[in-house]
């Protein structure tokens, strides 16, 4: 993904082009950091040159729209075409996006991750709390152990993870489809029951191991 900065009439315009995805996280902090600096201003997000985004980059959106709460500014997304489009529709993110920008709490869902332990061959991580499309942030060191995983199985424990909403439920499958590219066993250990219903719903126990 890359990004241009123009300023017209007093209003910053980020225009976002190619494909977000998780491995943008870096390259998407300046636009936060803006967002977050100044107070009483708008933003605009403009899509109309962005060809793809996943579940992690529609949660920086999310992000970037709680900061933006926070400092008391406005964002406005614009332009999405094709994929991005559909997406935004599929998922009502219009509504979702609207909803951020005015709650203005500058509350952030408590998604909790635990720090990789490796024993043996094996790594583990802990995911507590709610995950929901404005924890992404932090739910980005998982996606990186994985790709860092060279040994056996990986395992996320889920024992303690209350909720999950749609976004959050797109990241998980980006973390199954890391692990299948870097052929790591992926296993999503003791989930509660709601969340296996919700597994074997959407199909998530035939790409990873539930336990």
């Amino acid at each position: 993904m890359l990004f241009t900065t123009s300023t017209t009439q007093g209003t910053t315009i980020f225009s976002l082009s190619g494909r977000f995805t998780f491995h943008d996280n870096d390259a998407f902090q300046p636009v936060l950091s803006s967002i977050a600096a100044a107070s009483g201003q708008i933003f605009v997000i403009d899509l109309s040159d962005l060809d793809y985004v996943d579940s992690f980059g529609i949660g920086l959106f999310i992000v970037a729209h709680d900061e933006a709460a926070k400092a008391g500014n406005s964002v406005v997304f614009t332009n999405p075409a094709g994929l991005v489009d559909k997406l935004f529709h599929d998922l009502n993110l219009k509504f979702v996006l609207s909803v951020a920008a005015c709650k203005g709490t500058g509350t952030v869902d408590a998604l909790a991750v635990s720090a990789p332990v490796k024993s043996g061959g094996s790594t583990r991580m802990t995911l507590s709390g709610r995950f929901t499309g404005r924890a992404q942030a932090t739910f980005l060191p998982v996606l990186e152990a994985i790709e860092a995983h060279d040994g056996e199985e990986f395992v996320l424990d889920l024992a303690g993870l209350e909720f999950i909403d749609g976004i959050a439920l797109s990241t998980l499958l980006i973390a199954a489809d890391e692990a299948r590219r870097n052929h790591v066993p992926l296993v999503f250990q003791s989930p509660s029951d709601n969340l296996r219903h919700l597994f074997k719903l959407s199909a998530v126990d035939t790409l990873v191991t539930i336990r």
